[in-house]
C-alpha cells in the first residue's frame, strides 16, 4: 500500500512539473518555451492525387496531367520527390520526376504537366505519380482515328471523304402514316475524297454481313481495314423493288430546336431510315480522279449471296429522293423554328480523310407550308 501511494505521488508531481515548465523530451529532459513542430518526413499525413484534363485524346493532342501532393501534418515537409510514369510509349511525360522543395503545414503542392500524345499513339495510357510509399494513377484513352487521319499512313492511301448536300425537295406527307405529319426530304450523299468509299461485306449471320473497308493504295491495289459498319438484307417494300443488301446507319435524319439567338439547341426527333445502298447513281462533280462511268452499280438482291461489294466513286453521289421509303421525320404537333439536319456516318464507323463536313441542314418553320416555311 505504501508503495502504491509513493508511485501516485510521483505521477502527480510529474504532472505538476509538466504544467509548470512544458513537456518532457524523449530523453527525459524538459522542452522549454514553445512546442517543437516536427516534420512528418513523408509519413502517413502526406498523400498524392492525380488527374488529367481529358479522359480521351486524339493522336497529336496535348493534355494536362495534374499532380497534387497534400501535407496534412502540422509541420512543413521538404524535398518531396514525385516520380512519374506512363505505360504507353506514345503518351510522353515531359520528365520522369520533379521535386516540391517545400509544402507547408496542411497545404497542398500542385503542378500541372503537359503530356504529349504522339501522332502514332493508340490504346490506353496509365499515368502515375508516386511519392515514397504512395501513388495515384489516371487513365487516358487514345482515340484511334483510323488510317485516313494518321498523317503517316494516309500519305500512302487515296482516302475517301463523304459529304452530304442540304435537305431538298421537302414536302409534307400525311398519307404514309394516317393521322401523322411526316416532313420528307431528298438526301444526296457525296463522295468527294481522293479515293472511293468501298465496303466489302462477308456473310457471318443469316441476314447480315461483317464489313471490311477497302482503301486504295497510292502504289496500286487496296488496303483492307475491319470496321464496325454492318450490311443487312433490308426490305424497302414491293413499290421500291423489295429487299437489297444495304449499309446500316450511314446517314441519319435529325430535327433540332433553334434557340432565340439562332443556334441549334436540342435534338427532338430522328427519322426511321437506317439502311442505304452505296452506289454510283449520278456523277455530280467530275474531276481527274472521278471515273466517267459507273463502277459501283445498284445493290445486290440475292438473299443467298455470301459476299457483296458496295461503294461510291469519287465525284459521284448516292441520291435518294424525298418520295423514297422512310425519307422523313415525324413532325406531328410541332410548332416553331427547327433545323432539319442530315448527318452522314453519324456513328463514326467509316474511315474518312475528314469529319468536319459530315453535316448539312436547312431551317424550317413548322407547321411546314412549302418554300415560305424555310429559313424561319
Amino acid at each position: 500500500m505504501a508503495h502504491f501511494v509513493k508511485r501516485a505521488a510521483l505521477v502527480v508531481a510529474a504532472l505538476l512539473l509538466l504544467a509548470a515548465f512544458g513537456p518532457v523530451s524523449a530523453t527525459g529532459g524538459l522542452v522549454t518555451g514553445e512546442r517543437v513542430r516536427v516534420s512528418s518526413e513523408l509519413g502517413s499525413p502526406v498523400s498524392v492525387k492525380v488527374s488529367i484534363s481529358e479522359a480521351r485524346a486524339r493522336p497529336g493532342a496535348k493534355v494536362w496531367f495534374n499532380v497534387r501532393v497534400r501535407n496534412a501534418a502540422d509541420a512543413a515537409v521538404g524535398n518531396v520527390r514525385v516520380s512519374l510514369k506512363s505505360t504507353n510509349g506514345g503518351v510522353v511525360l515531359p520528365f520522369s520526376s520533379f521535386v516540391f522543395k517545400s509544402i507547408g503545414p496542411r497545404a497542398t503542392g500542385v503542378r500541372s504537366l503537359r503530356v504529349r500524345v504522339s501522332r502514332r499513339a493508340q490504346g490506353r495510357a496509365w499515368l502515375t505519380a508516386a511519392i515514397p510509399g504512395k501513388q495515384d494513377t489516371a487513365r487516358l484513352q487514345v482515340i484511334y482515328l483510323g488510317p485516313c487521319r494518321d498523317p503517316i499512313v494516309s500519305a500512302k492511301l487515296f482516302c475517301p471523304d463523304f459529304r452530304v448536300a442540304r435537305p431538298s425537295e421537302m414536302y409534307v406527307d400525311r398519307r404514309t402514316r394516317p393521322g401523322r405529319t411526316l416532313l420528307r426530304s431528298t438526301n444526296d450523299i457525296q463522295s468527294r475524297g481522293q479515293g472511293p468509299m468501298e465496303l466489302r461485306g462477308r456473310r457471318d449471320r443469316p441476314r447480315t454481313m461483317a464489313v471490311m473497308q477497302a482503301i486504295q493504295r497510292r502504289g496500286g491495289g487496296y488496303k483492307l481495314y475491319p470496321v464496325q459498319a454492318r450490311l443487312g438484307f433490308h426490305n424497302v417494300g414491293a413499290e421500291f423493288g423489295g429487299s437489297y443488301w444495304k449499309v446500316r446507319s450511314p446517314l441519319r435524319f435529325e430535327l433540332w430546336t433553334v434557340g432565340a439567338k439562332g443556334r441549334v439547341d436540342r435534338r427532338v426527333k430522328v427519322g426511321p431510315k437506317q439502311f442505304y445502298c452505296f452506289r454510283d447513281l449520278v456523277r455530280t462533280k467530275p474531276g481527274p480522279r472521278s471515273p466517267s462511268s459507273v463502277v459501283y452499280p445498284a445493290c445486290n438482291q440475292n438473299p443467298n449471296q455470301r459476299e457483296v461489294t458496295l461503294g461510291t466513286s469519287v465525284g459521284w453521289s448516292d441520291i435518294y429522293p424525298s418520295t423514297y421509303d422512310e425519307q422523313w421525320i415525324d413532325v406531328t404537333g410541332l410548332r416553331g423554328c427547327f433545323a432539319y439536319v442530315l448527318r452522314v456516318d453519324p456513328l463514326g464507323l467509316l474511315y474518312e480523310s475528314g469529319e468536319g463536313n459530315n453535316v448539312s441542314q436547312r431551317r424550317v418553320r413548322l407547321p411546314f407550308r412549302g418554300e415560305s416555311s424555310r429559313g424561319c
